[in-house]
């Protein structure tokens, strides 16, 4: 069950929200990702959160949920007709000023540890050339 509600998502994202988008499946999406949050923090770190402080991480998850779904613009410009948003979908709860708020009110870090394991990066290389013995002096080549 949903720690928060459509109604304070809508409140949170104020300018943010069209006011025809269903709120419900992000709050759901939130209340998921927190209900994860609460127990790898009580059983891997030891830490429990006051409701109230799940309920501004959810909310916050939520609000970060619906505008990587429906992005924010950070500028626009009418009659040229470009855009800019705000955030990149790549950037995880860092793409938007609500999942970087989320990530803040999670004193366990837990949000930021669960994420910073997809961001990171491995470089593996190969060499495809020949073996040292099989290779052919430069100056003997065609």
């Amino acid at each position: 069950m949903s720690r928060t509600t459509p109604g304070q998502v809508q409140t949170l994202l104020a300018g943010d929200y069209d006011g025809a988008t269903d709120l419900q499946q992000h709050c759901d999406s939130a209340s998921a990702t927190v209900d994860d949050l609460v127990q790898q923090a009580s059983t891997v770190r030891g830490v429990s959160m006051l409701a109230s402080r799940l309920e501004l991480i959810e909310r916050n998850l939520a609000a970060h949920d619906y505008v990587m779904t429906d992005q924010t613009y950070q500028s626009k410009t009418t009659q040229g007709a470009s855009a800019q948003f705000q955030g990149k979908t790549d950037m995880y709860l860092e793409g938007s000023k609500y999942g970087m708020k989320a990530m803040r009110l999670d004193t366990s870090g837990c949000l930021q540890a669960l994420y910073a394991d997809t961001k990171r990066k491995v470089c593996q290389g190969f060499w495809l050339g020949k073996p040292p013995s099989q290779q052919i002096d430069y100056k003997d080549r065609d």
